[in-house]
């Protein structure tokens, strides 16, 4: 739903200029974390760095900084990393984050940073 400017929904925070940190929920679907960040004004794009369908919301505030917010329908492989899931990074980058857009130490291995970054979802 959209409204004119001078008519906006104060609750919809899609026309709020100061959005509150978004917190992702680790219980939820794609469906319904793809609705919360679009609701919290943070809408998404088609993913293109891979050939894996998603949807990518940048400049997600996050409690400890902004990351970019990836939702991934994930692939058939049986990669543990290619899942249904949703990915965190640095906005702007590829650089893995923490959900809460804390960064992850560099001197971790790639497996611990994907493990801080990645929330496998169920459906």
């Amino acid at each position: 739903m959209s409204f004119p400017a001078n008519e906006q929904n104060p609750e919809d925070l899609r026309y709020n200029s100061e959005k509150p940190a978004f917190e992702i929920d680790t219980n939820g679907t794609s469906d319904s974390i793809r609705d919360d960040l679009e609701t919290a004004g943070y809408p998404g794009i088609e993913t293109t760095q891979t050939q894996e369908n998603g949807t990518l919301h940048e400049g997600v505030q996050g409690n400890e900084g902004e990351m970019d917010v990836r939702v991934m329908n994930g692939q058939s492989r049986g990669d543990e990393f290619k899942g249904l899931r949703v990915i965190t990074s640095r906005a702007g980058t590829n650089d893995a984050v923490r959900t809460d857009g804390s960064k992850c130490r560099n001197n971790k291995s790639k497996a611990q940073r994907q493990q801080e970054s990645h929330v496998h979802l169920n459906q």
